[in-house]
């Protein structure tokens, strides 16, 4: 077995040949953390000149030397030796660069839950063990730190189109969903020179339900670094848009009044004179009271 560092070039072409790959394990991710004034090294091991395993670390600058840490998944050798020689061989050559300390924050999945949010049993801890197997001690976090470190993702793939994935939701976010769509909110995809609009956003979120947020230079660094592998997502309304449909609507409701009121006074039917009543107590008054909301906005902001 042999312990090689790697080009980016040849990292990223083992990479692309996994079946399984994590994003925090690209040259992407290490070109974000170059950007970000971190330094990314590749390593890997080879078997019969085979490249049989591979790992991005960043180090980072510390007070008496350098912090290595890799994470997401590191693309470790099926062979329990191979890894071992890895991590010693990998241990060596992080001392020799100054290096105090190597972690590797892996991403693994703890518990799984179904669309009702149930949990549907807990998933086996076998990284625990792993990474002992092959000379690595688990890190005491604190409750604080623990928090931090979970994800929570949405398995997509039986999912052929939005629709279907939309119908696995639970029934308050189906109602928020169709809400978002009757009030003219759309889905657009920000080009680089927004992303300060959206920092501005986040920033919000974060001082209204305290969690920190990242700087202007993280959100373009990242933008640069992933590509078209990476997406910066917003909400918009646009006002007159919306005023104008909200007022499609209530001239709509009182072409139905009108039609219904005609209808009543050939023949009375009690459904129809329920969906009158409706309509004139509910449904008009609320398309009102959303009309001069906008007609407000559209003054203020165009």
């Amino acid at each position: 077995m042999e312990f090689v560092e790697l080009t980016a070039e040849e990292f990223g072409a083992f990479v692309c040949a996994q079946e399984k790959i994590h994003f925090q394990q690209t040259v992407e991710m290490g070109e974000l953390q170059k950007r970000l004034g971190h330094q990314p090294l590749y390593f890997g091991i080879k078997a019969a000149d085979n490249l049989i395993g591979a790992m991005l670390v960043i180090l980072t600058k510390v007070k008496f030397g350098y912090l290595a840490s890799a994470h997401g998944n590191p693309y470790f050798s099926e062979s329990l030796d191979a890894n071992r020689f890895f991590i010693k061989a990998l241990a060596k050559k992080l001392r020799q660069m100054s290096a105090i300390k190597l972690v590797i924050h892996s991403n693994e999945n703890i518990a799984c839950f179904d669309d009702r949010w149930e949990n549907v049993g807990s998933c086996e801890d076998v990284v625990t063990g792993f990474y002992q197997a092959i000379g690595l001690t688990p890190a005491v976090l604190s409750d604080f730190e623990q928090g931090f470190q979970y994800n929570y993702e949405k398995d997509l793939t039986d999912f052929a189109s939005y629709e279907e994935v939309s119908r696995s939701f639970k029934k308050k976010a189906k109602q928020s969903i169709k809400k978002a769509r009757d009030f003219g909110i759309e889905i657009v995809e920000l080009p680089y020179e927004r992303l300060a609009e959206f920092k501005a956003v986040v920033d919000e979120a974060g001082d209204r339900r305290q969690f920190a947020t990242r700087s202007l230079s993280y959100y373009q660094s990242a933008y640069l670094a992933y590509q078209d592998k990476i997406k910066f997502l917003a909400a918009e309304l646009n006002f007159s848009k919306y005023l104008t449909q909200v007022t499609s609507e209530y001239q709509a409701k009182l072409a139905e009044v009108n039609q219904l009121e005609a209808e009543l006074s050939v023949k009375s039917s009690e459904k129809k004179q329920n969906r009158l009543e409706d309509i004139k107590t509910y449904q008009l008054a609320s398309l009102k009271k959303r009309q001069a909301e906008v007609a407000v906005l559209v003054e203020t902001f165009g």
